[in-house]
């Protein structure tokens, strides 16, 4: 009996240590002029850039440079209390070279999912294989409402997060849950 509760604390430990995470980045500061966006290094490892939108705050601006071939995930994720307690609405676009002038964007969808304890509501996600190498830009648009989103780029997850970056994105999380009560 003890070897199996061994073996299931050894089976355990196993998947914990194997959870893989987005490196949060906040970008406080916005990025609303698209000739300065949020650059983004080493698009092949994951990050999850915090911002917010509102009223005159209708764009944020991001940049990444990807080779031929790489396949950049780009992901909007928009926690649940600014989705549901202000109503944002968001999406992303993505323009670059080999891709349409106007860029592209993917359908809205609406995920509820939970991630690291929070809830989200996965609003967009896009995957494609880069045709021709260069600097290629994403646009996270306001359709309605005001909050915080999250917008994820990469697949290389990491599993040494520093705890602080945790405390951090709790703490914008929970201001707008707290905000509303």
């Amino acid at each position: 009996m003890w070897r199996v509760v061994i073996y299931l604390g050894l089976v355990v430990a196993g998947l914990i240590e194997s959870l893989r995470l987005h490196v949060p980045f906040f970008n406080d500061n916005g990025s609303a002029n698209p000739d300065e966006p949020y650059k983004l290094e080493q698009p092949e490892m994951s990050k999850a850039v915090y911002g917010r939108l509102g009223e005159g705050d209708d764009v944020a601006h991001f940049s990444f440079t990807a080779p031929v071939g790489h396949e950049p995930a780009l992901i909007l994720l928009i926690p649940a209390p600014s989705y549901t307690n202000y109503g944002l609405r968001a999406s992303i676009r993505v323009f670059g070279p080999g891709l349409p002038a106007e860029g592209i964007t993917s359908e809205l969808t609406e995920q509820f999912m939970k991630i690291v304890g929070h809830e989200y509501v996965m609003v967009q996600s896009y995957t494609d294989s880069v045709q021709v190498a260069g600097e290629f830009h994403v646009t996270v648009e306001r359709i309605a409402g005001k909050g915080t989103y999250c917008f994820c780029l990469g697949t290389g997850e990491t599993r040494k997060i520093p705890r602080e970056l945790f405390t951090r994105v709790d703490e914008i999380i929970n201001r707008d849950e707290l905000a509303k009560i």
